[in-house]
């Protein structure tokens, strides 16, 4: 084979695996969304989606492949049940960072 095709090659394989890496990362999202979803639904918690993962939805129908996180917002009047809910997001995989202004779940 010569080295400008296995050179070809590799760059063809380098191509895919980052692509099925970003297609794993999608399904992960997806399927993050989905749990905390899940747990804010079934204790009653309104909930929208915000910042990039709302203008994703909207401008693209799909998450923004750049954007790191899920952005959800909730009413500051649920931030108490979300707090007690902490166990449940952990118990998933996630942590609740409160704060005065704005509780975050990752």
């Amino acid at each position: 084979m010569s080295e400008d095709l296995l050179r070809k090659w590799h760059a063809a394989k380098e191509r895919l695996q980052k692509a099925q890496a970003a297609i794993d990362d999608l399904q992960a999202a997806v399927e993050a969304l989905r749990q905390v979803k899940r747990i804010l639904d079934k204790h009653g918690i309104e909930y929208w989606l915000e910042c990039g993962t709302l203008l994703g939805a909207m401008r693209d129908g799909k998450f923004i492949p750049w954007d790191e996180d899920i952005d959800l917002g909730a009413w500051q009047k649920d931030f108490d049940k979300i707090i007690r809910l902490s166990q449940k997001f952990y118990d998933k995989g996630f942590v609740v960072y409160p704060s005065d202004q704005k509780n975050s779940i990752s």
